[in-house]
């Protein structure tokens, strides 16, 4: 198996196919919802329920909290699952857990319960949060799915947090080209891997049932274009796209290339992809949050899933191998032996 997320037709064939026989009980259906969470009834409360999502390394508490912003909900609490090599000791697992507990802080989420667990055969610190949320079922009912029609927009830096993850392991050969202010530009700001003021504004126009937003998926691991495939499947809808709207920081972008990694094919969290009726609107009252946002296209009755790049069209490809996963394992990882002492890795 590569790293990191599945093949798509892996994940089908051994995951999705398995578990979609299960029965689902009828005080947790939805029709025509479809959400990036899960979703359990709030006793005797007809108008919420709550939200789990979960997240991994490289950053999982910012994970599994955009997934709760892309069901219009607001992370609240958070259990985080670590599981530490033989070789940790006390001092470095507790330098991790407080860099956690900031992360936390930042985020705006309390760590209710921590499980720490040694296992054998890792090399590196391994993270997993599930957060919990309470979602309002009137927005939550507004999540179709993106309909033909539709502006497909797009908010926040695709490929930020490839970047936060895998920069600092860069070689030497390509950090001596560029200024270390510049380098440190490219890493951007913690922030950057939050989806919460975009789906605020999101969130807020679904309370008033205006703009006409049906989805929002958020960006994570494989980036951007695995967000837009994922957006789109197995929901009799497509796209046409041009990816020069895709905003990506230019001192990232030219360093990533050295590297010989995609923006759009790596870690995207704190990316969230739209779909709306009111472009304008969404796209000026995301950007009066000071993030980057824009319309890549509009959603299509047909399957094709079109991508144009300054003239040159392609049809987007299944969800590929985020390779700043392999980059940053192969420079920190099994080959250095060592372990990594922060969840972001900077």
């Amino acid at each position: 198996m590569r790293l990191g997320k599945l093949p798509e037709g892996v994940r089908l064939r051994a995951v999705r196919k398995v578990f979609e026989k299960q029965p689902v009980p009828e005080r947790l259906m939805l029709p025509g919802v479809h959400l990036d969470g899960n979703i359990l009834p709030v006793p005797k409360d007809e108008n919420h329920c709550f939200i789990l999502a979960s997240g991994t390394d490289p950053d999982a508490l910012a994970a599994a909290c955009n997934r709760v912003y892309a069901c219009a909900a607001v992370p609240e609490s958070a259990q985080i699952t670590i599981f530490i090599p033989q070789e940790t000791e006390e001092g470095q697992l507790k330098t991790y857990t407080r860099s956690l507990l900031r992360r936390a802080g930042a985020l705006s989420v309390r760590i209710g319960d921590v499980n720490v667990q040694t296992r054998a055969g890792l090399t590196n610190v391994l993270t997993t949060a599930t957060v919990t949320a309470i979602g309002d079922l009137k927005c939550i009912r507004r999540l179709t799915g993106p309909h033909p029609g539709q502006y497909l927009i797009v908010a926040g830096y695709a490929g930020q947090a490839g970047v936060r993850s895998c920069f600092p392991d860069l070689p030497d050969n390509i950090k001596k080209r560029f200024r270390r202010e510049y380098l440190k530009r490219s890493y951007g700001t913690e922030s950057d891997t939050s989806a919460a003021a975009a789906a605020g504004v999101c969130r807020e126009a679904l309370q008033k049932g205006t703009a006409g937003i049906s989805a929002m998926r958020a960006a994570g691991e494989g980036g951007i274009f695995a967000a837009l495939w994922e957006l789109t499947a197995d929901r009799g809808v497509g796209f046409e796209a041009d990816v020069h709207n895709i905003p990506v920081r230019q001192e990232a972008l030219e360093a990533l290339q050295l590297a010989g990694l995609n923006p759009y094919e790596i870690n995207s969290e704190g990316c969230l992809l739209i779909a709306a009726d009111d472009a304008e609107t969404i796209v000026s009252e995301i950007r009066g949050k000071g993030v980057p946002a824009g319309v890549l296209g509009k959603f299509t009755d047909t399957r094709d899933k079109i991508l144009n790049n300054r003239g040159k069209i392609r049809f987007l490809d299944k969800p590929q191998e985020d390779l700043s996963v392999d980059f940053r394992y192969r420079l920190k990882g099994a080959e250095h032996g060592t372990q990594r002492t922060d969840p972001q890795g900077y």
